[in-house]
Parts: C-alpha cells; sequence; structure tokens
C-alpha cells in the first residue's frame, strides 16, 4: 500500500522472529527492540503513525503514563497513536457490564490451536477470570522444544481497567492534543473501533 513500515518488541525474540515472518513474506521491515519508555530515543526517528495493540493491557497509571510519554517522544507533530481500547462512545460506568460481556464471549477456558515452526511445538491454554479491573488471562504456555518440555505462565488483563476519561488524561498530559475512536468496518458485523491519539 505503499507505506514504510517497521516495528519493535521489548523482546528480543519477537523481533528476530517477526523479521524472518516478513522476510518469508518477501518483505524488508526494519525491526528494533524497544521498549515503549525509550522509542523515540532508540528508533532514531520519527513517524507518522505508531500503531500499538496491547495499550490497554498496561496494569499501572504510571507504566500507562511512561508508555505514551515514549511512544509521543517518537512521533512527528500531528502525528497519531493509534491504539485499542474503550472507545468515546463508552461511558466509564459501562466497565463493570463490559467485563461480563467480554467474559460471557471468551468463556473461563480456551485452548489455542497448536503452533510448530522448526521443530519446536508450543500449546497455549488460557484460564480466564473476571476481576473489578478486567478479564484476567492466565496463558500457560507448554513449549516442547525438540524433546525438552518446558511451561511459562502469563498473566495477562484484558481490557477494560482503563476508561476514556483515564485514556483522556494521561494522553494529554503526554503531550498529546486530541483523542479521539473511529469505527471501521470489521470482518464481522461488527465494527472495529480504533482509538486515535494525535501529537
Amino acid at each position: 500500500m505503499g507505506y514504510d513500515v517497521e516495528g519493535s518488541d521489548g523482546s528480543a525474540f519477537a523481533v528476530k522472529r517477526a523479521a524472518e515472518l516478513a522476510a518469508e513474506q518477501g518483505h524488508s521491515i526494519r525491526f528494533l527492540r524497544a521498549r515503549w519508555a525509550t522509542l523515540g530515543k532508540t528508533a532514531g526517528r520519527k513517524y507518522d503513525c505508531i500503531h500499538n495493540d496491547s495499550f490497554a493491557w498496561i496494569t499501572t497509571r504510571r507504566s500507562l503514563k511512561t508508555a505514551a510519554r515514549g511512544i509521543g517522544s517518537a512521533l512527528k507533530r500531528g502525528g497519531k497513536f493509534v491504539f485499542t481500547g474503550v472507545d468515546q462512545w463508552s461511558q466509564d460506568s459501562d466497565r463493570s457490564r463490559l467485563i461480563e460481556e467480554q467474559f460471557e464471549q471468551e468463556g473461563p477456558f480456551e485452548v489455542l490451536p497448536l503452533y510448530e515452526c522448526d521443530g519446536v511445538r508450543l500449546t497455549v491454554i488460557i484460564a480466564r477470570e473476571k476481576t473489578p479491573d478486567g478479564v484476567l488471562g492466565s496463558r500457560v504456555h507448554i513449549i516442547d522444544d525438540h524433546g525438552s518440555v518446558r511451561v511459562e505462565v502469563a498473566r495477562v488483563l484484558d481490557a477494560y481497567k482503563w476508561t476514556w476519561t483515564d485514556y483522556n488524561d494521561v494522553l494529554r498530559s503526554s503531550g498529546f492534543s486530541e483523542l479521539y475512536s473511529l469505527r471501521e468496518k470489521g470482518v464481522g458485523p461488527e465494527p472495529y473501533i480504533l482509538n486515535v491519539a494525535v501529537k
């Protein structure tokens, strides 16, 4: 589509694997290892747009502000930070209802399809529980690396900890001038909603 795209992650493994996957698809994409707080310094350039699909998973307000400042430091003036999470049409009082709906939709347990690459097999089991802040998913990763099996557990709080008011306060105090939501056509009957913060 003519975009000059780069990617980043805090994990060295994720950066390496992303570069391999891009190359397999015939794309030459620069990937860098950077945490959100240091993105501007590590990237060494400014972007027109930064998309982040896990901003809503940040667990503390301090970390949310640190991430917002770091992402903002890598944007040009007028640049856009695109992320998911609660939107401008949500009421702060909707959190309990949204948590119930998400838990009902996803269910308490899920086993993801087996993933295999270069002889390494990964099975992921997710056990979910409702909390006052959102749906907490304990992701159990069973990794069979050529016969050597290990287990890694990651606990991820899916959505709804933050309200629209939280996003607005944190982003504006981090140098963003505007915040709004967009409804895009999704793959199913429901629209896909993205939030946009303008630097």
